[in-house]
C-alpha cells in the first residue's frame, strides 16, 4: 500500500488523515440519529490488525458511530452507553 500525502499551507496531511477529518465532519453534520436498522462493521486503522467499530444507519446509508479501542464486545458496549 502506498502512503500518499498532500502538501498545503498548514502542512502535510496524509490521505488517511484527510479521510478521518471528513468522516468526523460527516458524523457531526448528521446530528443525533434515530435509526430503525443498524449495520455494524469494523474498519482497519493501521497495519497489524488494529480495528475500530463503525455503526451505520442502514436505511439512510450513513455512518452514525465510529469509536472503540478495538473490535471487542467491550468496545461495542460503548455504542449503547
Amino acid at each position: 500500500m502506498h502512503n500518499f500525502f498532500i502538501g498545503g499551507i498548514t502542512g502535510v496531511k496524509t490521505v488517511k488523515e484527510l479521510e478521518k477529518e471528513y468522516m468526523a465532519g460527516q458524523l457531526r453534520r448528521a446530528g443525533k440519529p434515530k435509526p430503525k436498522v443498524i449495520g455494524i462493521d469494523e474498519i482497519s486503522i493501521r497495519k497489524g490488525h488494529t480495528y475500530r467499530i463503525v455503526v451505520s444507519d442502514i436505511e439512510r446509508h450513513k455512518p452514525i458511530w465510529f469509536r472503540g479501542i478495538d473490535c471487542s464486545e467491550a468496545s461495542m458496549d460503548m455504542f449503547y452507553q
